[in-house]
C-alpha cells in the first residue's frame, strides 16, 4: 500500500453505541494505523493498533462513561476523526 494513500472512513456504527463501535474504511487499513478514543476534554480513553488486512475495526467501548467522544485514527501523516456518542 502506498504510504500517501488517504485513510477514509465510510461509517461508524452504531451511533449512539453502548458496548462496541465498528468503523468501516474505504480501503484496507494500513499496518501502522492506531485508533484512539478521546473524550470531549481531549483525554485519551482507549488506544489500540487496528492496522491489518481488513477494511473494518471493531472496538470495545464498554469501559468508558456515557458522553460524546471522538474516534481518531492515525496512519503515517494521515489523521481521520469521527465523532460518536456512548450511552449506557
Amino acid at each position: 500500500m502506498n504510504g500517501n494513500f488517504p485513510l477514509q472512513i465510510k461509517g461508524i456504527y452504531p451511533n449512539p453505541a453502548t458496548n462496541t463501535i465498528a468503523l468501516d474504511f474505504d480501503s484496507l487499513i494500513p499496518q501502522d494505523a492506531t485508533l484512539t478514543i478521546v473524550d470531549a476534554l481531549g483525554n485519551e480513553k482507549i488506544q489500540r493498533n487496528i492496522g491489518g488486512n481488513t477494511k473494518k475495526a471493531v472496538v470495545d467501548i464498554s469501559s468508558i462513561r456515557s458522553g460524546v467522544y471522538m474516534a481518531r485514527i492515525i496512519s503515517g501523516n494521515t489523521q481521520v476523526k469521527v465523532p460518536f456518542i456512548k450511552k449506557d
